[in-house]
């Protein structure tokens, strides 16, 4: 379990960092281009990662799961990281592209040929990047991603500070160069792994099967979940306009930077738990508990301080981003708890009856952000997105009470021995550090 910490608190940090990092981009956006030039950087990033959740087909689980419990089938993981990575981010980006061209108001709303274009050339270094990633999770190996990301982003700043302030750029070249930067990334990642690998490489279409055949249990987990969460901001793209795709996701990305506290720790989690089956539920919950205190902490100091911070840094343009943030505050402590329990399920094999957690949380999301957003905006989305995460920690609980007897407060609750040990823990831990 210390080990387990460790790693998940030297995670959160590096995470912190790149977080803020992605929080400065989109400041820089915001002031310069308003929330319609934060609306087409948000559909930019997250259109690709739309096209890797329909066509990823839980590579992603199966690479951690794999290594993790194999560290010998790292080459072969690699190797056919590469050939899919290429096939599949092909294959959705011609998909997306046939989309722009018969129905592009569904997907992409108003926005302008050029930014399509920019987009289906994003697409396949996605799919390079989140396999990368997997492979490092596997290896339980973080630093070397964490520090190349933490680049990459600050490379990414210092442009766009070159670009708005002293070279005047316009948003469309902003654009371009965001979009180069950020496909250089995950080549970078590749030619890493690939470096330290002493092994002939060959495609090993056997194991491509298992990989797969591992993965569709958690693909449709996983793809639920995705749609569950986003779905909002593409309805809101193609019911409103590019204006209130900026509002409202300045909201959610302010979300996300707690929610990347869990997504921190899951990282972590997954390798660890499938390595120590015997302990794994012992060990979720106890992160279950950890968590859920840590996130009351965090969600009261932000939305205390929301209001101002966000009308400081963004402007009184994106006030209408603060009531959305406030729902979403809530929203995300429920999103946060089913996130350390998925990994748990998936851990296991993902026994499919754990898919059923999502879907009345999608459905729901769906149906009231349809009915809702035409007539009450965005304010409508991030309540559908609450009783969404909400419905789907229920699903996610009891579940855990079909496969073992667990109280509520054995989810929510740290007990007194976990919060001592904690804080020895980091105190420990911090008088290391300072005694270097």
């Amino acid at each position: 379990m210390n080990r387990l910490l460790h790693n998940s608190i030297l995670n959160i940090v590096c995470r912190i960092l790149i977080s803020i990092s992605f929080a400065i981009i989109w400041i820089l956006i915001s002031r310069a281009f308003g929330p319609e030039g934060k609306g087409i950087f948000t559909l930019l990033y997250f259109i690709p990662l739309l096209a890797f959740n329909l066509g990823n087909f839980g590579i992603v689980n199966a690479n951690v799961y794999y290594i993790a419990k194999d560290k010998s089938t790292l080459n072969k993981v690699l190797y056919n990281s590469l050939i899919e990575g290429l096939f599949l981010g092909g294959l959705f980006t011609c998909i997306f592209f046939v989309i722009a061209k018969i129905c592009p108001t569904w997907l992409y709303g108003d926005l302008d040929n050029y930014y399509i274009w920019l987009i289906l050339l994003t697409i396949p270094f996605t799919f390079w990047e989140r396999f990368t990633q997997s492979i490092y999770m596997g290896k339980q190996e973080f630093k070397f991603f964490n520090i190349a990301t933490l680049l990459n982003k600050l490379c990414i700043i210092a442009l766009l500070i070159i670009q708005i302030y002293v070279w005047k750029t316009p948003l469309a070249y902003i654009a371009l160069t965001y979009t180069i930067l950020t496909i250089i990334l995950p080549v970078i990642f590749m030619f890493h792994l690939a470096h330290n690998q002493q092994n002939t490489w060959a495609f090993d279409w056997n194991f491509f099967k298992n990989t797969v055949n591992f993965g569709l249990r958690a693909f449709i987990s996983g793809l639920l979940g995705f749609l569950t969460i986003r779905s909002d901001i593409f309805i809101i793209n193609a019911l409103r306009n590019l204006n209130d795709v900026g509002l409202y996701s300045l909201a959610v990305n302010f979300t996300d930077e707690m929610f990347l506290i869990a997504s921190s720790i899951s990282l972590v989690l997954f390798p660890h738990i499938s390595e120590n089956q015997n302990q794994s539920l012992e060990t979720t919950l106890k992160v279950t508990r950890t968590l859920s205190l840590f996130l009351i902490i965090i969600l009261t100091i932000a939305m205390i301080c929301a209001k101002p911070i966000i009308l400081y840094l963004f402007g009184n343009n994106f006030a209408d981003s603060i009531k959305p943030f406030y729902i979403l505050s809530i929203a995300i402590y429920f999103l946060s708890l089913c996130t350390i329990l998925s990994q748990f399920f998936a851990s296991k094999e993902f026994p499919w009856k754990a898919v059923l957690a999502w879907i009345p949380g999608l459905l729901i999301n769906i149906v009231l952000n349809l009915i809702w957003i035409p007539h009450y905006g965005i304010i409508a989305a991030a309540a559908s997105s609450l009783l969404a995460y909400f419905l789907t920690f229920i699903f996610y609980y009891l579940l855990l009470q079909n496969y073992e007897n667990i109280a509520i407060q054995d989810v929510l609750i740290p007990k007194k021995l976990e919060i001592i040990n904690l804080k020895n823990h980091i105190a420990d831990r911090l008088k290391n550090k300072n005694g270097k």
